[in-house]
C-alpha cells in the first residue's frame, strides 16, 4: 500500500542567493565556488527569515557556491535545520564569459541558455555547457530535493523544501519545466537577489506547476527589458526574447 504523504504534492521555493560583490559591479560570475555576499547580501539573507516566517519549512538546501551558503545560513539557524548540499544546483557556467561586465556578452550568455528553455538544447555557451548537460544536472539536482523532502515527510515532518540557488539556472528551469507560464515570462520577468518561485509537483512528482513568481502571479505583467549591467544574471530580456535567444543560440552553437 502506498504513503498517502507521498501522493500530497511537493512544494519547493527556489530562491537566488543574496547580492553578491560581483553582482554589485554587474560582472557575470558563475564559476565554483563563486564570490561571498556584499553587505547588502548579507542583509538580504537575514530579510529572507523574516519573509518565510509564515512558510512551514522541512528542508533546507543550496548549492556549491559560497553565496548560496551565506544565504541560507540565517534561515537555517532561525529554523533549527542543518542545510543540505545538493549536487548540480550551481549556476549554468559562463565558460568563456566568466568575468564579462559589458552587455553584448551578457546578453549573449542570457540568450543561448533561453534558447533551451524554447526547446533547442543543443546551443552551448562558449567554452561553457549547453542545454542537454544543464538539464540533466539541474533536473537530477530537483529530483535529489524531491526525493528527501518525501522522506521528511515519511519520519512525520511538514512542510516546503528550499532550495538557494541562482538566477539563470532558476529562470531557465522553469521556464522548460514549469507549467503555467505564458511564452517567454521566464526570459523577460526579472529574478531579484533573495527572489523566489514557488512550484508544486504534479502528479507523481516528475512534472512541476508554478505557483508564483517572486511573490506575484504567473500572469502579471511582464515589465519592460533593464539594463544587464545593473544585475546580469537576473535581468530580463527584451519583448522578442524566446525568438532572440533561439537565433542567439544557433550562433553559439556554430562558433
Amino acid at each position: 500500500m502506498s504513503d498517502p504523504r507521498d501522493e500530497a504534492p511537493l512544494r519547493l521555493l527556489l530562491v537566488r542567493h543574496g547580492e553578491t560583490v560581483l553582482n554589485a559591479r554587474g560582472v557575470l560570475d558563475a564559476v565554483t565556488p563563486g564570490a561571498p555576499l556584499s553587505a547588502r547580501g548579507r542583509r538580504q539573507a537575514l530579510e529572507l527569515v523574516d519573509r518565510l516566517a509564515d512558510e512551514p519549512i522541512a528542508l533546507l538546501c543550496h548549492s556549491s557556491m559560497v553565496r548560496t551558503r551565506m544565504t541560507v545560513q540565517p534561515l537555517a539557524t532561525a529554523r533549527g535545520l542543518e542545510p543540505v548540499l545538493i549536487a548540480g544546483a550551481e549556476e549554468i557556467g559562463a565558460g568563456d564569459l566568466q568575468g564579462a561586465a559589458d552587455p553584448a556578452r551578457i546578453r549573449r550568455y542570457l540568450e543561448t541558455a533561453f534558447a533551451w528553455s524554447d526547446g533547442d538544447l543543443g546551443p552551448r555557451v562558449p567554452g561553457g555547457e549547453d542545454g542537454v548537460e544543464f538539464f540533466r544536472r539541474f533536473d537530477t539536482a530537483i529530483a535529489d530535493m524531491a526525493h528527501r523532502l518525501r522522506s521528511t515527510r515519511r519520519e512525520g515532518a511538514s512542510g516546503s523544501a528550499v532550495l538557494v540557488t541562482h538566477s539563470a539556472a532558476i529562470r531557465v528551469w522553469v521556464a522548460r519545466r514549469g507549467h503555467g507560464l505564458a511564452d517567454g515570462f521566464s526570459a523577460r520577468r526579472p529574478l531579484a537577489n533573495t527572489g523566489i518561485v514557488v512550484v508544486e509537483s504534479v502528479g507523481d512528482h516528475r512534472e512541476w506547476r508554478v505557483v508564483s513568481w517572486d511573490d506575484v502571479g504567473t500572469d502579471a505583467a511582464l515589465p519592460p527589458s533593464a539594463d544587464l549591467r545593473d544585475d546580469p544574471q537576473g535581468s530580463p530580456l527584451g519583448p522578442d526574447a524566446p525568438r532572440r535567444a533561439v537565433r542567439a543560440g544557433q550562433r553559439s552553437s556554430s562558433s
